[in-house]
């Protein structure tokens, strides 16, 4: 079978979660199947040094990710490599396609779908372009099958919004876990990253995902009442939130006498953000909705124990790993945060349940699920 995988962004030189899920899928399929032939397309060229394996291709579409690119020339590359399906990681992409056509639901989609369903005024709604918009929820509705990020994803956002979908057209397909193999090179990278910012050495960490769905506020509040009320010393690093928002929710007297407490960092890439779980004693994520769940793959990866939300994906992926909060309430966030913190035995209790955990995310789980799905359309 010749499969098609298209991913506008899938080379970009500033990787976001979306590109790093792509090229995680692309490199698990290079594992898992020597079978199938591969036609990669994407609008950026291939990474000086990156090598497909045999039966993989590449083809640079430079106008993908926009009309021309996704309704003309991406089809008619299709049709001329004979593929006889395409497995779509992109935002966009072809209408009307005449061979089947799976389509990886957007993030902004999940994001989008549970501020309609369960918020109200949390999603500040990405700056999407109309065409991007519009095509994607055609996409939606057209697709021959619709892949899913968790299975919250499928039964409490998509099949609740779009209730007329077939259920059969959804399928799950989770993310796996990115770490570096070489345990020395991990080390000396983490240490690196340790001397550029003065990191202490034992902290609590806190990763804001540039939406305000990640409830980094109720994370604040939830610290803050750690420190002041229930006495705790150990710092907290918290990565990418807006140093505006801290300010507003902790109040600058607050930053002041514990500034020796906060370590506010930006602009890391996705592998520097998992390295830091290395000195992690508990990852704190009350999100409302995150898709992929990667940092909570990677808390588990590395036995950090979790604080986050009821009810959400995030509580799927963690499933024993984790104490589970109300997302709003600050009193409960600081409560669980403590009490991984003093309790030994809650601590190694929550660590040993992620790294079994992290033996159901591995990329090559997700390849399979993956090529299951594009069998079904084999002649």
């Amino acid at each position: 079978m010749v499969i098609g995988i298209s991913s506008a962004e899938l080379f970009a030189p500033n990787i976001t979660v979306r590109e790093r899920v792509a090229f995680e899928m692309v490199k698990a399929l290079q594992r898992a199947d020597s079978t199938n032939q591969y036609i990669i397309f994407s609008k950026y060229s291939r990474p000086a040094g990156f090598s497909f394996a045999e039966n993989f291709r590449f083809e640079q579409i430079s106008s993908l990710g926009n009309g021309l690119g996704d309704q003309f020339a991406l089809p008619k590359a299709l049709y001329r490599n004979g593929c006889e399906v395409l497995l779509n990681l992109g935002f966009t992409g072809p209408l009307g396609l005449k061979i089947p056509h799976l389509y990886l639901l957007p993030s902004f989609w999940g994001s989008l779908i549970w501020d309609k369903l369960y918020g109200g005024s949390y999603f500040r709604e990405d700056k999407q372009s109309f065409y991007r918009r519009y095509v994607s929820k055609r996409l939606i509705n057209q697709c021959t099958k619709l892949i899913l990020s968790s299975h919250y994803e499928k039964e409490n956002l998509v099949q609740r919004f779009f209730p007329s979908i077939n259920p059969r057209k959804l399928a799950v397909v989770q993310a796996g876990i990115s770490k570096e193999q070489d345990l020395e090179v991990a080390k000396s990278q983490y240490k690196a990253l340790c001397e550029r910012y003065s990191l202490p050495e034992k902290y609590v960490l806190a990763i804001e995902n540039s939406n305000s769905l990640s409830n980094i506020q109720s994370t604040l509040r939830g610290y803050k009442r750690m420190v002041d009320v229930l006495m705790v010393k150990t710092p907290i690093v918290i990565v990418g939130a807006d140093e505006a928002l801290v300010k507003a929710t902790l109040g600058e007297d607050w930053l002041k006498a514990n500034s020796e407490k906060l370590f506010l960092l930006n602009k890391l890439n996705e592998m520097e953000k998992a390295l830091l779980f290395t000195g992690a004693q508990a990852y704190i994520a009350p999100a409302f909705y995150d898709k992929w769940c990667l940092h909570i793959l990677d808390a588990i990866s590395y036995g950090v124990p979790i604080v986050t939300s009821i009810q959400s994906s995030l509580s799927e992926v963690a499933n024993g790993a984790a104490i589970l909060v109300d997302p709003k309430n600050e009193v409960e966030i600081s409560e669980a945060g403590r009490l991984i913190l003093i309790d030994k035995k809650c601590l190694q209790g929550l660590a040993k349940k992620g790294l079994e955990r992290a033996t159901v995310y591995q990329w090559e789980n997700t390849a399979q699920k993956l090529l299951a799905l594009l069998q079904e359309y084999q002649h």
